[in-house]
């Protein structure tokens, strides 16, 4: 395996640490997590295992360097590990941005096969709406340059993608049988078919914004429009409310705890493509990112 563009964003990193150059090394690593388990014919990385190695990192260059983010776990340990909250916070302004995130790995063949799962994508749009925020999945990426489709490369190891672009393209456009029964199944995408077009590299959240209007410039025509769709009124993903925690109680998120019990449910170490398929969005983390 060739490590130097991950060395070369270490590198950064560590001589420029901040927001930008945290989630740029984060994406290039979690590709490269997933290049390694390809190569290597193992089964790969458990989708919930690569967000925890995620948000472990987030935390600890938070702490190393004085970075202006946060990770907190849900207080109700009926929640799911793949579901998201992620905050932005510009603190000048009082003003909130929220996306609402389901984290789906890619295979090996290059597609996206654990977006057929019920009415997942139904649940996250409802959240989102109801809460305020958008809706969006983040793909953990990694394609062998051996894939006759290879596009990209390290830098879009964790993308974003609209869920409604998801919902109006892929979701029950494919004719198939449950239980000898006739039903509409995901039609499911590759890499190639989502990007560039569709998906951008998480990055980009971050990047170059120093003030709400820049993130909102960024989600109409910057490069986040894809993200926010056509005709979507972007007030309905920001709030000025100064109550931070009003999504929820201020108690619903705590910071990571120490010294838990071994069975609080906080690592999980099984798949969860075999939840039953009454699914209901609840966040088992929240990032949270302060811009002053």
């Amino acid at each position: 395996m060739d490590y130097s563009e991950l060395s070369a964003a270490r590198h950064v990193l560590k001589g420029t640490p901040n927001l930008c150059s945290l989630f740029r090394f984060l994406s290039m690593e979690t590709w490269k997590r997933l290049e390694f388990a390809y190569l290597r014919s193992e089964r790969a990385v458990y989708e919930t295992t690569i967000t925890q190695n995620l948000l472990f990192s987030i935390q600890a260059f938070a702490d190393e360097f004085l970075l202006p983010i946060e990770v907190r776990e849900a207080n109700n340990e009926a929640t799911n590990g793949n579901d998201i909250e992620l905050l932005i916070r510009f603190e000048r302004e009082w003003i909130e941005f929220r996306a609402f995130i389901q984290a789906k790995r890619i295979s090996r063949r290059g597609r996206y096969e654990g977006m057929e799962h019920g009415s997942q994508i139904e649940s996250l749009i409802k959240y989102a709406k109801k809460n305020q925020g958008i809706p969006l999945y983040m793909l953990y990426n990694s394609i062998l340059p051996t894939d006759e489709h290879f596009c990209g490369d390290a830098s879009h190891g964790c993308t974003l993608v609209s869920a409604v672009h998801l919902f109006k393209s892929y979701y029950k456009k494919r004719k198939g049988v449950t239980n000898g029964k006739p039903v509409m199944k995901w039609k499911i995408p590759h890499f190639r078919d989502l990007h560039p077009d569709q998906a951008v590299p998480w990055d980009k959240l971050v990047c170059g914004i120093a003030t709400s209007d820049d993130l909102k410039n960024a989600l109409t025509s910057g490069g986040l429009a894809r993200l926010a769709g056509r005709g979507v009124k972007l007030d309905g993903y920001f709030t000025t409310h100064k109550v931070w925690d009003a999504i929820g109680a201020a108690e619903d998120f705590l910071p990571i705890r120490e010294g838990a019990d071994d069975d609080s449910g906080r690592f999980i170490l099984k798949d969860l493509s075999d939840q039953e398929k009454i699914y209901q969005f609840k966040p088992k983390h929240r990032i949270i990112v302060s811009i002053y």
